[in-house]
């Protein structure tokens, strides 16, 4: 089985679908915005990036979403590593 997000969900491969946006808008990752819509109750965090558009301000940004999420104590996975049930 394969995953992916935001896919057909029809499809047999493990779907999962978006729960939070980093960038605002796309490419313009944007932590205080991320910081205000995030909440701890989603059981699972899925996150599109497009980093090949950003700049070095961009990636501070990044950084600070990364460093606030690992402060909660986030795992961080891949979606095939999820689908495969290693997210534990």
């Amino acid at each position: 089985m394969g995953a992916g997000q935001y896919g057909d969900p029809g499809s047999k491969k493990h779907i999962l679908g978006r729960s939070i946006n980093v960038e605002h808008p796309v490419h313009y990752p944007d932590f205080e915005a991320f910081r205000n819509s995030y909440q701890e109750n989603i059981p699972v965090l899925t996150l599109q990036l497009h980093p090949s558009g950003w700049d070095d301000g961009r990636f501070g940004n990044f950084h600070k979403v990364v460093s606030f999420l690992k402060d909660r104590n986030c795992q961080f996975v891949n979606p095939a590593s999820f689908a495969d049930g290693d997210s534990s």
